[in-house]
């Protein structure tokens, strides 16, 4: 059972390492090196010395010509002859003449590989804080003397997804590991460990305010972390060094009232640490950059759903490592170093427990089938021979050339075992590789000045699967391999996706900001600036005002009965309780801002605009506010003033409640109609009433009778 100090995964170690490296190293070593090297250079003559060449099965074909989407929906690219020609001694010393031949491949008993896993395997599917979605690492562009990885977590996050937006567990490590010599296990870790703080335990609110820096108050929810660098000895924990300590993360954009200028934030989340590196954690969007449509019957069986960035406006959490290049890699002799990252997450006894695993792009998402993605997860690179039969003998070909009647290359594949287990000879295989399934860097390789989408596969050699730039399109890289592009089946298979929806930037973390989670259409009626709606407790409906004289067309008087409707004095039908439709009328009928028949100051007009707030009363926001109930028997329920009975709103004299003494409206009519109704004439209307009024008492209004 592994514990805090050490990686997991040691269950078969023992055995892996008493028998498989011997046989890796001891068949594999000379099954490549002596039958491989040979079989390439006569390969690499034939190409170049046959004017008119019938094309050999590891020729890398030579296209020309701009990128554009076909007419039939897949994508061609853009290759240059020389860039294709030149790596033809690359790919012809990995793949050449029975280098992987059945038999040698039974004895070197290489093994399956990660992926670009977005919700890729059954149990992590269920815990997103813990999946790894995408990792890449590259030679830094801006400072080519160090190298940059950067891995991701937490796949579709919704920028609107609150109030619990998004954080990295407490009870997880997450961890990137180095193997610099090869033999399939780390020999540097870098442990990232969050803690959570929160302000004010007393709201649901992100965020309390507009929030300006990482420091401010009003960002209630923020978390730290730690970095520790620890040294392996077959996996085995020699030292271990804090090389950060309570480092901020960047926050979850929430949206741009809440985070106008989320760009500072981003910055101030740039941590600088001893020795050159540089680290950040936080919110970023997506970079993965692909159809997702590939999984409903490979773009809908018809290839008419494609072209389509799925996951344009999610965003991921991000771990963003630059490090100095000489700290990472074995020696200057020997540059290539192999990265994976994974999670650790504390099971009920207190130990931690490998849950999720990631190294190069779309493998156990699209090679691993059902049965074996859970246990590659729980899985390390020493253990991969049992994943062997998924690569040599993939799926996805055969599913190509069901739906697609392309023909599935011939296995076993060989071709595959190179590009995702051991790395391609005389570019990014280490000597005396183990094959395992890992992201490798030729860290000498300097960056190019114009990356191709495609990487090696058209001539730049600084591209996927040499490490993994941000900008590698490696759907359509993976999908031509997968169809046989390196042994001679010329295809130029993709989804149409070939760039990310937004711009990486050019200096580290490299990543484009996150989407923020107030995106889409703005409400009618207001602009789009830091307006009424960043005003807590106001309770406004955007586009349809307020409380504070914005007009509501169905507000509602609330009281026993369900009464008529009828124009308030600022126009607005309100519904007032066996009030007769004659004491209500409209402004327009009588003076103007005045209704007929009605006592006290004049009432504003329904073309003015909102009544300023009084200074006298305090403000009480609209979700405090209550409505008035009327006592048992009659009578009259008054507003306390600077509630609901002063100018605040509701009962004052701003047009809704009468004078500010607060006295309730219904109150008011029944008194008028008294009034009204001991003036001699007919009317049934009143004849209740006046035998009443003889009486001394008002039977709708106590105390009224005369």
């Amino acid at each position: 059972m592994p514990n805090g100090n050490e990686p997991s995964g040691s269950g078969e170690r023992e055995a892996v390492r008493g028998v498989g490296r011997e046989a890796v190293r001891g068949v594999g070593r000379e099954a490549v090196r002596g039958v491989g090297r040979g079989g390439a250079r006569g390969a690499e003559k034939f190409v170049r010395a046959s004017a008119n060449p019938v094309r050999p099965t590891l020729r890398i074909p030579v296209r020309q010509g701009k990128s554009a989407l076909r007419t039939d929906g897949m994508t061609t690219d853009s290759r240059t002859g020389s860039g294709r020609r030149s790596l033809a001694t690359l790919i012809c010393g990995a793949l050449a003449a029975g280098g992987l031949a059945a038999a040698g491949a039974s004895a070197l008993e290489p093994e399956a590989a990660s992926a670009s896993s977005h919700r890729e395997a059954p149990l992590i599917s269920g815990t997103p804080q813990f999946d790894n979605t995408d990792l890449y690492a590259f030679v830094s562009p801006d400072k080519p003397d160090t190298t940059t990885i950067i891995a991701n977590w937490i796949p579709f996050e919704e920028p609107a997804g609150g109030p619990n937006f998004f954080t990295f567990a407490e009870d997880a490590q997450y961890d990137i590991h180095i193997d610099n010599n090869g033999d399939a296990q780390g020999e540097l870790l870098f442990r990232y460990t969050f803690r959570t703080h929160v302000k004010n335990e007393k709201t649901f609110l992100y965020n309390t305010g507009p929030v300006t820096g990482l420091d401010d108050p009003d960002l209630n929810v923020t978390q730290t972390y730690d970095i520790e660098m620890l040294k392996l000895k077959d996996q085995h924990a020699v030292s271990r060094t804090k090389i950060a300590d309570d480092v901020p993360v960047a926050p979850s954009n929430v949206g741009k009232a809440s985070m106008p200028d989320y760009d500072t934030l981003r910055k101030q989340a740039v941590h600088e640490l001893a020795g050159g590196a540089t680290t950040f954690a936080g919110q970023a969007d997506d970079p993965f950059f692909l159809d997702l449509r590939v999984f409903d019957l490979l773009y809908g069986g018809n290839l008419s759903e494609v072209g389509n960035d799925t996951l344009k406006g999610y965003n991921v959490n991000s771990v963003a490592l630059q490090v100095p290049t000489h700290l990472i890699t074995e020696s200057a002799e020997q540059p290539v170093v192999g990265i994976w990252s994974t999670t650790q997450r504390k099971n009920a006894e207190g130990h931690f427990v490998q849950v999720s695993r990631l190294g190069s792009p779309l493998v156990n998402e699209v090679v691993n089938p059902v049965g074996d993605k859970d246990a590659f997860n729980a899985s390390a690179p020493w253990d991969d021979a049992r994943f062997l039969k998924n690569v040599t003998e993939p799926e996805l070909p055969k599913l190509i050339e069901a739906i697609y009647k392309i023909p599935a290359p011939k296995g076993p594949r060989d071709d595959l075992v190179d590009v995702f287990l051991k790395g391609v000879e005389g570019l990014n295989q280490p000597p005396h590789v183990r094959p395992s399934e890992m992201l490798r860097l030729n860290t000498s390789i300097a960056p190019a000045a114009k990356p191709k989408r495609l990487g090696v596969l058209d001539g730049d050699t600084a591209g996927f699967p040499n490490g993994r730039r941000l900008t590698d399109d490696v759907v359509d890289a993976a999908l031509q391999v997968v169809e046989g592009e390196l042994v001679g089946a010329k295809n130029d298979l993709g989804d149409a996706v070939d760039e990310n929806d937004k711009k990486f930037g050019a200096s580290f973390p490299y990543l484009a900001n996150p989407t923020e989670g107030s995106r889409g259409p703005l409400a009618k009626g207001v602009d789009s600036g830091n307006d009424v709606r960043s005003q807590l407790g106001d309770a406004l409906r955007p586009g349809r005002g307020g409380r504070r004289g914005r007009h509501h067309p169905h507000r509602r008087v609330r009281g026993r009965g369900s009464g008529r409707t009828a124009p308030d004095r600022r126009g607005a039908h309100v519904v007032a309780p066996h009030a007769p439709p004659r004491l209500l009328t409209h402004p327009a009928a009588g003076a103007p801002g005045r209704p007929t028949g009605r006592r006290g100051p004049p009432l504003p007009s329904p073309t003015a605009g909102p009544r300023p707030l009084s200074t006298k009363e305090p403000h009480v926001p609209a979700y405090e506010r209550q409505h008035p109930r009327e006592r048992p028997g009659g009578g009259t329920a008054r507003r306390s003033a600077g509630r609901l009975g002063g100018a605040d709103g509701l009962g004052g004299a701003d047009g809704l409640g009468g004078p500010a003494d607060g006295v309730h409206r219904r109150t008011r009519q029944r008194a008028e109609t008294v009034r009204r109704c001991r003036a001699p004439g007919p009317g049934t209307a009143c004849r209740g009433v006046r035998r009443a009024a003889g009486r001394g008492d008002d039977r709708r209004g106590r105390g009224r009778g005369g």
